[in-house]
């Protein structure tokens, strides 16, 4: 599926209240159904589409894709019929790899342009809604999770214009590729020398580690030889930077100095980066504003985040964290 495609169906939902996320109401806008004629689509989404959740929606992922053949997986897998917005997804599209697509990749659909920013990573709310317990981990596993689009140019779409595909980087990164990370990571944690563990509200049990009101208050553990940031409200633990790691670390912000106009600051890790009340990130490198600066913390989200990977942390700094920049926008 490359080239052109089509759009089969244009899917908004409005939020209301459901009562299928573990047996607690809960207001969501997932249930998306197909509108006809024209739809408006702007720099925040479709026109008609609400979004409830903090980190759903945004500029980075304005627009969500999932293809009909990835849809037809499911329906085998399930043994049940999935209709146009299934999947919470604004777009229905065949023809066309969704899945498969690269970051950064154009596509053009009647009069807008959309860019390939990110895979969808599912949640409690899409399990409950098809009633399907282990749906996360089925759906990560699978390798068919649909792409976040970023609006380039705003204008109008409706069902059976064609999606063509504009610009394809030559990177070769999918965002099923993305995803194939995250159940790697799930799989062989202990290959890669990382640990997960839920962090207690008040003060996590692990020695040298403390989580004070969900964020990280101190990141010495096992004296320096592991490195703790909070996502999510989880902690992961990587090892710590190798002389390689920090050399080219040391190249990329003197080049970077070089280049930054006035008023912009460049910052070797790690240094603390809040994004939402349950995640603090320590990038290794990151590009600020000398307003958005105290002396230990920002007081708003950097421009740019850059994690150099390695052999024992790649997965996270190229899956977990880059999905998490991107869902604060946040450029990576």
């Amino acid at each position: 599926m490359e080239g052109t495609g089509r759009v089969l169906a244009i899917n908004v939902g409005q939020a209301r209240d459901a009562e299928f996320v573990a047996r607690r109401v809960e207001r969501t806008a997932i249930d998306k159904r197909p509108v006809g004629g024209p739809v408006e689509v702007g720099p925040l989404g479709v026109a008609g589409d609400e979004h409830v959740f903090e980190g759903h929606g945004g500029v980075h992922q304005a627009v969500y894709a999932y293809a009909e053949e990835d849809a037809r997986f499911w329906e085998a897998e399930l043994g049940r019929s999935m209709w146009p917005g299934a999947f919470g997804e604004n777009l229905t599209t065949a023809g066309v790899e969704v899945s498969g697509a690269v970051f950064g990749e154009r596509w053009q659909l009647g009069s807008v342009v959309v860019e390939v920013t990110t895979p969808r990573i599912p949640c409690n709310t899409f399990a409950g809604f098809w009633d399907v317990p282990n749906l996360i981990k089925r759906f990560t596993a699978a390798g068919r999770p649909g792409a976040y689009l970023r609006v380039v140019k705003p204008g109008s779409v409706q069902a059976g214009d064609q999606v063509q595909v504009l610009d394809k980087p030559e990177h070769g990164v999918t965002v099923a590729a993305e995803v194939a990370d995250l159940a790697r990571l799930d799989r062989g944690c202990q290959d890669l020398r990382l640990t997960l563990w839920m962090a207690d509200p008040a003060v996590d049990e692990r020695p040298g580690l403390s989580v004070v009101g969900g964020m990280l208050a101190a990141s010495s553990i096992e004296g320096g030889t592991m490195f703790a940031e909070l996502l999510d409200g989880i902690v992961v633990v990587t090892p710590s930077p190798g002389f390689a790691h920090q050399d080219a670390l040391l190249s990329l912000a003197l080049t970077l100095r070089q280049a930054c106009p006035p008023g912009l600051r460049v910052l070797i890790g790690p240094f603390p980066v809040r994004l939402g009340a349950q995640t603090e990130l320590r990038p290794d490198l990151l590009v600020a504003r000398y307003v958005d600066l105290t002396s230990d913390r920002l007081t708003e989200p950097p421009l740019l985040a850059v994690e150099v990977a390695a052999p024992g942390t790649g997965v996270v700094d190229r899956a977990l964290k880059k999905i998490a920049y991107a869902r604060h926008r946040v450029r990576s």
